[in-house]
């Protein structure tokens, strides 16, 4: 029982450690890619 747990144990470990990583690096981990949007510039609206 004792190397059960320990298994356990190292398998909860492997987990959060590759969580933590996706976490780091949302693109990973996204099921649908992010992307930002592209705001166009007013080039006029700059000048005044």
């Amino acid at each position: 029982m004792q190397r059960q747990i320990q298994e356990f144990v190292q398998y909860i470990q492997r987990e959060v450690l590759t969580r933590a990583s996706a976490a780091a690096d949302p693109s990973k981990g996204a099921i649908v890619p992010l992307r930002r949007p592209v705001v166009p510039v007013n080039d006029q609206a700059r000048r005044k």
